[in-house]
């Protein structure tokens, strides 16, 4: 994803939701996009709707569970994402003094995520390597070299993973 199309996706998707967009600063682009509305005080995610594992209602309905479980996460602004052309736009309250968390904060969240019961029906299981070739496909920027490293360094993790995943 190019920067002008995060920041085209996201000024239609803010004019949608009635937020101004006229400050609109991209702050990362790549298999998917991310863009901060200052004056709505608003994080917006841009993702393509091609990539269907990245589906942004899922996220949100996350961050609403962990939200209900007192596990801190940063809030959805709406409840569901915007379509726009070949985009879905995600809105997240942005936290303009948020920095890096310590050890012992980082440690204090991750004990009360795992304390957390898990839904079986909320959380799909992950299988790191799925579409692989798909977010190859459409990185951005990614010269030859790079996809065959990325193979490379992909196979090789597959193979050392594999007795993890058949051990579950």
């Amino acid at each position: 994803m190019r920067a002008e199309e995060a920041i085209d996706a996201v000024t239609l998707a803010a004019t949608a939701a009635g937020l101004p967009a006229q400050d609109a600063t991209v702050v990362r682009v790549g298999e998917n996009g991310v863009v901060l509305l200052p004056s709505a005080g608003v994080l917006a995610r841009v993702v393509p709707r091609v990539v269907e594992d990245r589906d942004p209602r899922w996220e949100i309905e996350v961050a609403v569970w962990l939200a209900s479980r007192q596990v801190p996460v940063v809030h959805p602004t709406r409840p569901e994402p915007i379509v726009v052309e070949r985009y879905v736009v995600s809105l997240w309250e942005y936290l303009p003094d948020s920095r890096p968390a310590d050890l012992v904060t980082l440690a204090k969240c991750l004990r009360r995520l795992h304390a957390v019961d898990i839904p079986t029906n909320l959380l799909p299981s992950l299988s790191p390597f799925d579409n692989f070739e798909e977010r190859l496909q459409v990185g951005v920027g990614l010269d030859i070299g790079d996809r065959v490293f990325l193979r490379q360094l992909r196979d090789q993790l597959s193979a050392r993973s594999g007795p993890l995943r058949n051990s579950r």
